[in-house]
């Protein structure tokens, strides 16, 4: 592999830097010795980040006077990496993920920045999808805000001039993920929840494995103009991905519910999040989770010389270990 060294003495912004995984990303680039500057709408929250080395600055992608302010100078590397998730409504997700993307491509350019990351989603793939999936993949429309506004983003960034990199992970998790761990574990308190017996893909990726593929993506001359999948390969099911946070409050019980009964109410919340401005494609997503489908990353094996190093066993160990340090768990 590559050595992320070459990025020691750069001078490197990163956008959500208080975010997980931004936060993760920007304390590895402290730890080889990048001049990391992080972006932050509430500087407050990145005093972990201040404590490591960080330049924590006010700012917001949305802020286009400002994002020239704090990107004037010498900048080498911009990670790319503040986003809206979820289901939030549709202005606010077209506004920071593609307005705000295409306001730091033009700060950016006007810093003369040599290298622009930008991390996508998987979810820019949609969620009817089956055998193995690559990068060369057509996109189109998801039906979801989030992967459709992330798409529009990474086209941005392919127009923009710049020399980029994009990264599309998976589903991340390990200690401070918010969506696949604390919510997981979470859900799997009284029992496991499970879709035709959580025999379809799940594509967890360990936090400390994107963070490795993020910084290579900014190091690496291979790296240019190319996408690359931050995700396991092969996949693993549903089943062993949830089982694993029920063993860490022993929990077994499984409720396990069949497709067939799931989509008719289903598709009832999916009428009624459109009708309240928002695009969560329910009952796809129900198909996409109960589907066989591997998301490669060949490519970040040739190119890069990346594949994850943390096995899903490994990852819920350390993962588990950081439930018990910060209390959920006793």
């Amino acid at each position: 592999m590559t050595s992320t060294s070459v990025l020691k003495g750069k001078r490197v912004f990163v956008t959500g830097a208080t975010g997980f995984i931004g936060g993760a990303l920007a304390l590895r680039l402290c730890e080889i010795g990048a001049r990391v500057v992080g972006l932050a709408r509430s500087p407050a929250k990145g005093a972990f980040l201040a404590a490591a080395g960080v330049e924590v600055v006010q700012g917001d992608v949305t802020d286009f006077l400002r994002l020239h302010q704090v990107m004037a100078g010498d900048i080498d590397v911009v990670f790319h990496l503040a986003a809206i998730a979820g289901a939030g409504l549709s202005a606010q997700m077209q506004k920071v993920n593609v307005e705000g993307t295409r306001n730091v491509l033009e700060a950016a350019r006007a810093a003369h920045v040599g290298r622009f990351v930008h991390v996508s989603t998987m979810s820019v793939y949609g969620y009817r999808r089956s055998g193995v999936v690559d990068e060369t993949a057509r996109l189109g429309d998801t039906g979801d805000m989030y992967g459709d506004t992330k798409a529009l983003g990474e086209g941005l960034v392919q127009r923009s001039g710049l020399p980029w990199t994009i990264v599309r992970p998976g589903q991340v998790y390990g200690p401070r993920s918010p969506s696949w761990s604390v919510r997981m574990l979470q859900a799997t308190r009284r029992f496991v929840p499970l879709i035709d017996s959580g025999r379809g893909s799940c594509h967890p990726i360990y936090i400390d494995d994107l963070v490795d593929l993020v910084a290579l993506a900014g190091a690496h001359p291979g790296a240019v103009g190319e996408i690359f999948n931050g995700t396991p390969d092969p996949a693993c099911t549903w089943l062993a991905f949830l089982d694993a946070y029920a063993r860490m409050h022993n929990q077994t019980w499984h409720v396990d519910i069949s497709r067939s009964w799931v989509m008719p109410p289903v598709a009832v919340l999916d009428l009624l999040l459109l009708l309240s401005g928002r695009r969560l494609p329910l009952r796809a997503m129900v198909e996409f989770i109960t589907g066989d489908v591997t998301y490669s990353n060949r490519k970040a094996r040739a190119v890069l010389g990346w594949e994850p190093q943390v096995s899903l066993q490994a990852g819920m160990r350390r993962t588990e270990l950081w439930f018990r340090a910060e209390g959920y768990l006793p």
